[in-house]
């Protein structure tokens, strides 16, 4: 054997020539009886960590490494890529090479060298992580689109790893990419079509050393885009003259160009197009003043030009622009219609009537026998807050005012005179007969 300068017969039993004859390829991790002075660890599908005693345990100085391959030849030490090793500790050393195939053998020698001469180890070896991918359950799923995931064997840095992964999907039930679409991370797709059937699959591409690259899939799981759902609910707050309607559109990935309610007086099934259509009833379309900023969800708005004691019908509705690639639609979609009925007018009997204000109004003007008479149009103390008998008074400014702002007016026909019909939410009138003339008829009232 060849004499090696400089380096102590420990080393000896650890390193060979260039001109060693093949040795027989050991294991990367050997078992516990071995001697061996070079172990693999933390191999994942794409980098291994190599460490152990490269020279002799009096060698402090010298360069240090390993040479590594796919193919198990004598010429390891001159073909296959080097990577520099760090020195730990006496003839220890240990390194991290990356950038590997996964589901693959390597073998590699380590080296040192000192005063220009470099010494090989014999040839050890050890095979890579395989990669593997599992499609995870499909999430908010919606009419146009869909939440899709999956998990690989191990966290991926898309810097180390050659190759890819994701996720195709497809309505075929064959996930293959010639058939498939490639979803973008964060796997959110849209342009999904409603009421449809789809199935979708996880992956991973690995690089290999061949000429093709080598596909790994996970399961694949069907999932069905439900029909774009709209809710009308309930109608609330239901007063003499106004109604609170709201309303649901249950749909993502996708523009909602415009939600509202259709209010209409007969039970059948009204649409978009029945408005300003020749019909025996009318049709309102009424916008919702309420949304969410996302533009799906929940809608609503307060309506107030309706009708005493008259039974309506309301329908929420949304209009949704979908996009499917290039090709861009717009339906508009419904929810169940609902019943409701605005409260009764009620002029209120007896003495006073109580319209929820600061103050208790009386049902009849001062000296009027019933509340459709004028009674006395002025009197010697007809000013604001002036007190008569009874502890009755007339309102101040203030009080007028809150009788005007806080209250539905209309104008009526009672007991066969005109006048002003003042309601508060529940329906509790009290009527203020007209006072003034026009020719021989009461038109309009002045009372303060």
């Amino acid at each position: 054997m060849k004499t090696l300068p400089n380096i102590s017969l420990a080393a000896m039993a650890l390193l060979t020539t260039h001109c060693a004859v093949d040795e027989e390829v050991k294991p990367a991790e050997p078992d516990a009886d071995t001697t061996l002075a070079v172990t693999v660890t933390a191999i994942t599908p794409y980098s291994a960590h190599i460490e152990g005693m490269f020279g002799s345990p009096d060698d402090t100085s010298a360069i240090a490494g390993i040479h590594y391959s796919l193919q198990n030849t004598r010429f390891i030490s001159v073909t296959g890529d080097e990577a520099k090793a760090d020195f730990t500790s006496r003839g220890n050393y240990s390194l991290d090479i990356e950038g590997l195939y996964s589901d693959t053998t390597y073998y590699f020698t380590t080296f040192v060298e000192r005063n220009g001469t470099r010494y090989n180890s014999d040839t050890y070896k050890f095979h890579t992580r395989r990669l593997t991918a599992s499609t995870d359950e499909v999430t908010d799923i919606y009419a146009y689109g869909a939440q899709l995931g999956f998990t690989l064997s191990e966290d991926i840095d898309p810097g180390k790893f050659k190759g890819s992964y994701g996720v195709y999907y497809s309505t075929r039930p064959r996930v293959i990419r010639e058939s498939a679409t490639l979803a973008k991370p964060p796997y959110a797709i849209e342009g999904l079509l409603p009421n449809h059937d789809y199935y979708c699959a996880a992956f991973v591409r690995q690089e290999t050393a061949g000429l093709r690259d080598a596909y790994w899939w996970g399961e694949t799981i069907k999932f069905t885009t439900p029909d774009l759902a709209v809710v009308t609910y309930e109608p609330s707050e239901v007063t003499t003259f106004s109604a609170r309607m709201a309303g649901n559109v249950d749909v993502m990935f996708t523009d909602v160009s415009e939600k509202g309610f259709l209010l209409f007086e007969h039970n059948r099934d009204v649409t978009l197009d029945s408005v300003g259509a020749k019909s025996d009833q009318s049709i309102t379309k009424v916008a919702a003043t309420e949304q969410s900023a996302k533009g799906y969800g929940d809608f609503a708005t307060t309506y107030n030009n309706l009708k005493s004691n008259k039974r309506y019908f309301i329908r929420a509705y949304a209009v949704v622009t979908a996009r499917n690639g290039k090709t861009t639609t717009q339906k508009a979609y419904y929810g169940k219609i609902y019943e409701t009925r605005t409260n009764v007018v009620n002029i209120a009997e007896g003495e006073s009537a109580d319209l929820g204000l600061s103050v208790i109004w009386a049902t009849t003007n001062l000296g009027a026998s019933s509340f459709e008479k004028i009674g006395d149009l002025r009197t010697p103390e007809s000013t604001a807050g002036a007190a008569f008998e009874n502890g009755w008074r007339l309102p101040t400014l203030a009080e007028a005012r809150e009788l005007v702002d806080s209250c539905h007016w209309s104008w009526g026909k009672r007991n066969g005179a005109y006048g002003a019909i003042v309601t508060e939410p529940t329906g509790t009138s009290i009527f203020l007969p007209a006072n003034q003339k026009t020719g021989n008829a009461y038109t309009y009232g002045v009372y303060i």
